[in-house]
C-alpha cells in the first residue's frame, strides 16, 4: 500500500507538472494516460470517486479541440471504454459507439482465436486415448500431459495473436518461450508481467493473467509447487479484475486455473 501511495503522488506531480506544459494540446495523450494510470491506481486502492474523476480528467483533456487526432489519442479512448466497463462510468457507453471497439473481434481470424482451444481438444483426446490404450499408466505422467498441453495451447495462441496484433499496430503478444533454459525462461515472462501490469490497456490484462499461467507451468515442471501455486493465484487475481475482459476466452483461463490449482494442490501433499 506503501508504494502504491508513493507511485500515486509520483504521478500526481506528473499530472500537474504536464498540464502546464500542455496548453497548446500537443501534450495531451501523454497527460491522458498518466490520468488514465492514476485512475487505475486509485481504483485499486478502493478510491473509487477519485478514479472516477480522473476518468473524466482524462475524457476532458482528449476532448479538447487543440487535442489532435491521432492513433495514439484513439487507443487512450478505447482503453478508457473498457475502464469505463469495469468501473460503472460513461465509458461504456462510449465502447458501444466506438466502431474500431465493436469490430475488433471481428477483425480477427478463426486461427488466432480458436488455435489454443484446438490444440487443448486435440491434446486431451490424445492424453485420454493413450490412457485407454494402457500407454499412460500413471497419474503423475497425465497430469504431467495435461500441463503440457494447456501450456502449448497459451504459448501457441498468445504467439499466434501477438503477431496479429502487432500486424495491426497494436501492442506486442507474450514471451515466446521455446528453446530457452527455464531460469531465462521465467525472467522473459516475469519481464513481460511488469510491461502488462504497468500498461493502462485492459487487454494486456489477460495477458498479464496468461503470463502467470505460463509461468504455474514451468514452476510445476520444476517441481517447484510453491511457486506455481503463488502463480495461478496471480492469474486468478487478474481474471478477477472489474477491468479484465469478459468473455469465453476469460472464462477457461479460470476454469483451467482451478484445474491446475488441484493438481499442484494434490502434488503438495
Amino acid at each position: 500500500m506503501a508504494n502504491k501511495q508513493q507511485q500515486i503522488q509520483d504521478l500526481e506531480n506528473q499530472i500537474e507538472s504536464d498540464r502546464i506544459l500542455s496548453g497548446d494540446g500537443t501534450n495531451c495523450t501523454r497527460l491522458a494516460t498518466k490520468q488514465l494510470k492514476l485512475a487505475r491506481l486509485y481504483r485499486q486502492t478502493g478510491d473509487m470517486a477519485k478514479a472516477s474523476q480522473l476518468m473524466e480528467d482524462a475524457r476532458k483533456t482528449l476532448d479538447d479541440p487543440l487535442c489532435p487526432n491521432s492513433r495514439e489519442k484513439i487507443r487512450i479512448q478505447n482503453a478508457m471504454a473498457y475502464m469505463g466497463m469495469g468501473m460503472g462510468t460513461p465509458g461504456a457507453q462510449q465502447q458501444s459507439m466506438n466502431p474500431m471497439m465493436m469490430n475488433r473481434g471481428q477483425r480477427m481470424p478463426a486461427i488466432y482465436r480458436f488455435a489454443g482451444i484446438l490444440i487443448l481438444f486435440v491434446g486431451y483426446a490424445i492424453l485420454y486415448i493413450a490412457e485407454y490404450l494402457g500407454i499412460l499408466t500413471s497419474t503423475t505422467d497425465f497430469g504431467i500431459g495435461i500441463f503440457v498441453v494447456f501450456g502449448a495451447s497459451i504459448v501457441v495462441s498468445t504467439i499466434l495473436r501477438g503477431r496479429y496484433m502487432r500486424s495491426r499496430g497494436a501492442g506486442p503478444g507474450m514471451v515466446n518461450t521455446g528453446g530457452m533454459d527455464q531460469a531465462t525462461a521465467v525472467e522473459k515472462l516475469e519481464s513481460r508481467l511488469r510491461e502488462d501490469q504497468s500498461s493502462i490497456d485492459p487487454k494486456r490484462i489477460l495477458d498479464a493473467a496468461k503470463t502467470e499461467i505460463a509461468l504455474a507451468t514451468l514452476y510445476y515442471q520444476s517441481k517447484d509447487m510453491d511457486k506455481a501455486g503463488q502463480a495461478l493465484d496471480g492469474a486468478q487475481k487478474f481474471l478477477n479484475d472489474p477491468m479484465c475482459e469478459q468473455g469465453f476466452e476469460r472464462e477457461r483461463l479460470l476454469r483451467s486455473v482451478e484445474q491446475m490449482k488441484g493438481m499442484v494442490s494434490r502434488n503438495q501433499q
